[in-house]
C-alpha cells in the first residue's frame, strides 16, 4: 500500500494496529501492522480533518508526492539525497532499513515477512541488507567460538588427566590383587612405583614394606 493513501478508518489507536484490507496490499492479502510507541505518538499528534479521512494532508488535501519534502528534510539533517549521489538517500531505502533492523533485532524472518508482506525468500533478501556491522559481528562471533572451543578443550584435557590418574591407581590396585593371588605380597599402591618391585615379583615374595624377603 502507498502510505499516502492511508486513511484514519484503517488505524486502530486503541489496539495499536493498522488494518489493511486485501485491496490495500500489493500481494492482495489482508494484513495487520502493529503500531510501536514512536509511531503511536506521531499519529496521535496528527490533527484529523473533518472533510477528509486521509491521514497525510497538506492544505486540506491528500499529499500526492513527498519528494520535495523529503529532499528538504534530508538537507536539514545533513544527509545527501538522490539515487545519483554516492550514499544518497531515497525513500525506497526505508523498507530496506526496516527489514535489516528487524533482522538485527533478532526477529524471525517469517515474522518479518508477515509484517512486510514479502511472500518469498527472494523478495525478503532483496530488502535485507548485510552491512559492515553484520560482518564485524560475524567475525567477533567466530573469535568467541574459538575462545570457547579452546576453553572447552582445556577443561576436557584436565578431566582426561584426572581420569588417567584415577585409572592408573585402579590398574595398580588390580595389579596388587593379581600379584597377591600369585604369591607376591605388596604393601601399598606406592610399592608398585618402586623399581625393585619387579625384582621382588620375580623372586615370588615381597614384604609389606616393599623389600624382598630373605635369601
Amino acid at each position: 500500500m502507498n502510505f499516502l493513501n492511508l486513511t484514519w478508518n484503517k488505524i486502530d489507536l486503541i489496539n495499536r494496529v493498522i488494518q489493511l484490507d486485501a485491496k490495500d496490499t500489493k500481494d492482495k492479502e489482508a494484513r495487520n501492522i502493529p503500531i510501536h510507541d514512536e509511531l503511536y505518538s506521531i499519529l496521535k499528534a496528527i490533527p484529523r480533518s473533518i472533510h477528509n479521512d486521509h491521514v497525510f494532508l497538506y492544505k486540506g488535501k491528500p499529499v500526492e508526492d513527498i519528494r520535495g519534502g523529503l529532499k528538504t528534510a534530508c538537507k536539514n539533517a545533513g544527509i545527501s539525497y538522490s539515487r545519483f549521489v554516492k550514499d544518497g538517500f531515497i525513500f525506497h531505502d526505508l523498507p530496506h532499513s526496516f527489514n535489516t533492523h528487524m533482522r538485527k533485532a533478532g526477529i524471525q524472518e517469517s515474522v518479518i515477512m508477515a509484517i512486510t508482506g514479502h511472500s518469498t525468500r527472494e523478495m525478503f533478501d532483496r530488502y535485507n541488507t548485510v552491512d559492515e556491522e553484520d560482518t564485524r559481528k560475524a567475525i567477533d562471533k567466530l573469535q568467541g567460538y574459538f575462545q570457547n572451543s579452546d576453553q572447552s578443550n582445556d577443561q576436557n584435557q584436565k578431566v582426561e588427566n584426572q581420569s588417567f590418574g584415577m585409572g592408573s591407581k585402579n590398574r595398580a590396585v588390580n595389579m596388587i590383587g593379581a600379584q597377591e593371588l600369585s604369591g607376591v605380597s605388596v604393601g601399598s599402591v606406592e610399592d608398585l612405583k618402586m623399581p625393585n618391585f619387579i625384582d621382588g615379583a620375580r623372586e615370588g615374595t615381597r614384604t609389606p614394606t616393599g623389600n624382598p624377603t630373605g635369601s
